[in-house]
């Protein structure tokens, strides 16, 4: 009897531990899809706003003429990366032998 009502009760966990499972993975799909939907609500509302607000910022002139210019990336050392070639000495200058300055 005793291993019955244990086997019952095994089962009844495992039933119910599949169907918490279930649950969770239809709540998480329904979380994702309303994440989606809000996302694509919220960009919409956003762009309607702008567009309501361009005539206005026109008048008032506080609307600018093209978008902020993005700023330059730095590199690790903080400094700007160089964009210039380094200049090369003209040629023939400095071939095979050591420049030296006139004595006075």
């Amino acid at each position: 009897m005793v291993a019955i009502a244990r086997r019952r009760g095994v089962q009844r966990l495992t039933s119910a531990k599949q169907d918490i499972e279930r649950i969770v993975q239809q709540a998480q799909a329904t979380l994702r899809d309303v994440r989606a939907q809000g996302e694509a609500g919220v960009e919409k509302f956003s762009a309607d706003v702008e567009a309501r607000l361009a005539p206005v910022l026109d008048k008032l002139g506080l609307a600018s003429a093209r978008p902020a210019a993005k700023t330059r990336r730095k590199t690790a050392t903080g400094k700007p990366a160089r964009s210039t070639a380094r200049k090369r000495p003209a040629a023939g200058a400095g071939k095979g032998r050591a420049t030296r300055r006139k004595r006075a």
